[in-house]
């Protein structure tokens, strides 16, 4: 794609994108995958909690300091402080596996 420069954009505008996307630094987690195959169960069952609570707080028709406690509450029953471990459990594996 060619692009031209307008008048407002500096001479050396594509050097300075050039510079800026070189000192890009990658992502620590890139490459790794959560496998939600020991959590599908509760997975899910947050998953139906989420979609119980996301709607009202998205329109502002309930108070979120009110909500969001009892949101993740009923998503910690759900399983969620399950699904955290299985994904801190793999994470730690791929980490030291990455060394």
């Amino acid at each position: 794609m060619i692009t031209y420069l307008k008048e407002e954009d500096p001479e050396d505008k594509w050097e300075q994108f050039d510079a800026f996307n070189s000192s890009a630094v990658n992502a620590p987690l890139l490459g790794f995958h959560f496998d939600d195959t020991n959590v599908k169960t509760e997975l899910a069952a947050v998953k139906n909690v989420k979609e119980e609570f996301i709607g009202p707080l998205y329109t502002g028709s309930v108070d979120p300091e009110e909500f969001v406690p009892q949101a993740i509450e009923k998503m910690k029953n759900a399983g969620l402080d399950v699904v955290m471990e299985e994904a801190q459990r793999q994470l730690d594996e791929w980490v030291a596996a990455q060394k």
